[in-house]
Formats: structure tokens, sequence, C-alpha cells
């Protein structure tokens, strides 16, 4: 009987010792078995995310999640799954800045096993950021740096502030034209070295927020920002890809002959396309090849897509009001060239709207931008110096008359690597560019597992309650 009882013992403990490593051993698969789900459900919002990279519409990316939030920006779901040995797993996601309102959004995945024997669940909590980076997210974009300096008159000034060309119409544009379009979502990003106001009474006033690299340790005291600052911001900025094609396979051909400004073959004028072009069936695009070119007078008609890649230093030279760049209702140019931009005092370079009218430009030497010129336009130049100019008259008023000699406001998109203003200038960011694909990657800049309480702590203020 002694016998008996010890090895009733023994077992009892042995089927006490391996119920317990039954157990560990299932709370370490399952703990593993969360990461994974977890890691599922991030997977599952980046994919949403890579369909608007390829252009499809949030709407329609982000099918199967219900929008929340305030102004309904972000979104949430939750997956219910199966698992082995009848456990259930439930993975509940949240997205901040779903819909591309975002500059910054994030993705927290909360995955959550019940294990079929009543022992606590099993939670894995996976948040990770990501750098929303477009040609056009941002009003302003100095890669490298941004320097704002005054002069022996007058004090250097940036004012950025924000309208919407789609705020009282959802398919047609509206021109900004008053202050009272006026919103406060503008953006400037300084990413990699410096921030700097040069002279002492100069100022940058932001009328929305600041994305500043994490090598930019301060923001100077004279610059003012009425939303975020935000001091971890990563992204790339590509240099741009022109269109494949040669001289040869342009719609019409068209040369330099002589001079500098755009001359056309005898019998062309300079608004395109031309009564002879033919249209690219696969995209009803027209497209056009050009070398070593000034583009100084240009007309778009009506209802037209006009591509032009240009070459050989191919540049954009406006030199006055006797230059301009226009393009008709319902119409777009995009511009790829590898020379500089000049925008000089009092030219004109516009559209019904500034995605209606895109400048990249490879180069790597300076563009400068005349404030006192009216411009409706992105302008993307992520290897070059891009240069403000700005009235030098003290007494002016920032004015909403573009073209006018005390304008200075530009209306648009526009990132150089070293940004550089002097004198006051305004830029106006439509916030509808927003919806322009081109250039959009969501790529994932931080991943961590928020598996400490401190981290926990802070997931309800982050996903609005919707995870605990």
């Amino acid at each position: 009987m002694l016998i008996a009882v010890v090895l009733g013992l023994g077992l009892t403990s042995y089927i006490a010792l391996s119920r317990n490593s039954l157990r560990m051993a299932q709370r370490t698969f399952y703990l593993n078995d969360a990461t994974n789900l977890a890691e599922a459900g991030i997977e599952q919002a980046m994919y949403s995310f890579q369909l608007m990279s390829s252009g499809t519409s949030a709407a329609t990316a982000w099918t199967g999640w219900t929008p929340t939030g305030t102004g309904l920006n972000d979104a949430k779901r939750t997956l219910t799954f199966n698992r082995s040995q009848n456990a259930v797993g439930t993975v509940k996601i949240f997205v901040n800045g779903y819909n591309g309102s975002d500059s910054d959004p994030y993705v927290i995945a909360q995955a959550t096993i019940t294990p079929f024997d009543g022992t606590p669940p099993v939670v894995k909590v996976i948040q990770v950021n990501i750098g929303k980076n477009a040609y056009w997210t941002n009003g302003l974009v100095g890669v490298n740096s941004l320097t704002v300096t005054g002069n022996t008159t007058q004090t250097g000034n940036i004012v950025m502030k924000s309208y919407n060309s789609l705020a009282s119409s959802a398919t047609v544009h509206a021109k900004f034209t008053t202050d009272s379009q006026l919103t406060s979502l503008s953006s400037l990003v300084v990413k990699d070295s410096s921030l700097t106001v040069a002279s002492p009474n100069s100022t940058i006033s932001i009328s929305g927020d600041l994305y500043r690299g994490t090598n930019i340790t301060s923001t100077p005291s004279t610059v003012t920002v009425s939303g975020n600052t935000y001091t971890d911001y990563i992204a790339v900025f590509p240099s741009p890809t022109q269109p494949l094609g040669t001289a040869s396979s342009s719609t019409k051909k068209r040369t330099r002959t002589s001079g500098a400004g755009i001359t056309y073959n005898t019998g062309y004028s300079s608004t395109l396309p031309g009564s002879s072009d033919t249209i690219n069936s696969n995209d009803s695009t027209y497209y056009y090849y050009w070398s070593n070119r000034d583009i100084t007078d240009l007309a778009i008609s009506t209802g037209k897509t006009v591509i032009i890649v240009g070459t050989n230093n191919t540049k954009i030279n406006l030199n006055g009001s006797s230059d301009v760049i226009t393009v008709g209702a319902n119409s777009t140019l995009t511009m790829y060239i590898d020379g500089n931009i000049n925008i000089a005092s009092r030219s004109t370079l516009t559209a019904d709207w500034a995605g209606a009218l895109k400048i990249y430009t490879t180069n790597t030497t300076t563009s400068t931008i005349n404030a006192n010129s009216t411009v409706y336009a992105g302008i993307y130049a992520p290897n070059a110096t891009l240069t403000f100019v700005g009235n030098t008259t003290a007494t002016a008023n920032y004015s909403t008359t573009l073209g006018q000699a005390d304008g200075r406001t530009l209306v648009g998109a526009f990132v150089g690597k070293n940004v550089t203003a002097t004198n006051k200038v305004r830029l106006v960011w439509d916030s509808a560019l927003l919806t322009e694909n081109l250039g959009r990657i969501w790529p994932i800049n931080q991943w961590w597992d928020m598996g400490d309480n401190a981290a926990r702590t802070t997931i309800g203020a982050l996903t609005g309650n919707f995870l605990p």
C-alpha cells in the first residue's frame, strides 16, 4: 500500500507537472499565434494603403472597414478566426488617417486568443507608424533644409495657409480667390539637416503642422505652428522618372530651331495639341518629347491631357508678364524636365487648380520662383535648391489678387532639396492634392510591440477607445 501511495503521489505530481507544461507550451504557442494574427491585421491595413498607392479610391480600397473618429478620417475592423484546439482568435485593427487625410498615419492591431480550457486570454498588440509619402502631400518640403532671410529694409516671412478646391463640389475644382477660402491644414516638412530663420525679425507662420526629421533637434522660436509639430518625420523623395520615349515618338515632332524661347516648326503655334497632332489611344494623352528647350510660352487647349518630356537641359524660363503657361479648363499638363525653373515677377504659370499643372525636374542647380507671379501648380524639384523671392516693399500686404506687384501668394505644393525664401511669401496648399496618387506610397517607418504596461495605457487614447 505504501508503494501504491507513493506511486499515486508521484503520478499526481507528474500529471500536474505535465498539465502545467502543456499549458505553458499551449500559451507559448498561442502567443506566437497571436503575434502572427496581429501582423496579419497590420498587413490587412497595409494592403488597403497600397491599393490607394495604385490609384484605387479610398472608398474601394477600404471596403469592409468602418470609418470612425472626428471627420470619419480613421477606420476600424474586427476579424475572427478559429484556431487550433478550439481556441478563438479575435483581431481588432485601428487605422489613423486611413483615407490619406493624415501625413503621419498609424495602424494598431490587437490580437486576442481565448484558449478552450478557460485560462486567461493571450493578447498581442503591435503598432506601426506609416510615413505617408507623395509628391503633393505637403504644402512645402525642404528635403534637406529650409532657410528664411530678409534684407536691409524688410524681414523675411513665410506664411503657410491652405484651402480645398473641392470644398463646394466633389468634381469641380474652384480656384483660390479670397481669404474666406483659407483653412488650417497646410504643412511644412524639413527632413534631413536644418530649419533656419536667419534674420532676427523674420518668421515662419504655419496654419497647420510642422514635420521635422530626427536630425533637426529644435524649432526656432520665430516659427509658429497652429497644429502639431512632429519630430520623427521619415520619407523618401525620389528623383522623378520620366515617361519612356524620344523626340521621334512625339505626337508631333517639334524642334528648337533658334533663340531662347519655344520655336516650333513653321506653321505651328504655341497652343497644344496642334490640329494635326494625334492622341495616344491607350491613355487619351498627347505626348511631346523635346530636347534642349526653353519653355517660355505655352497654352493647353480645353479638355486635353498633355505630357511633355524635356531632355538635354530643357527648362522653364518665364521672364515676365509676356511669358505665360496656361492650362485650359478640364485639361492637365504634366512636364518632366531636366533643366531648372525660372518664374520671374509677373509671369504666369496657371491652371484651373494646382493639380492640373505639375512640373517635375531632375535638375540639381537652383530654381527660382518670384512670389509676384501668378502660380497655380505643383513643383517637384527634390535634387535642386528651390528659391522663393518675395516682394521687398515693407508696407505691402498679402493679396489674393494673384499676379499683382504685391500679390506674393503662390498656390499649390512645392518640393525642393534646399528651400530658401527671402522677404515675404505666402504659400497656399490645396488640400485637394491629397487625391493625387502620383508618387504616393505608405512605407512603414516604425514597428514595435506594445508589450509593456506604459505603452498599453496609451492604446485607448490612440484608438478612440476602440481598443482597451
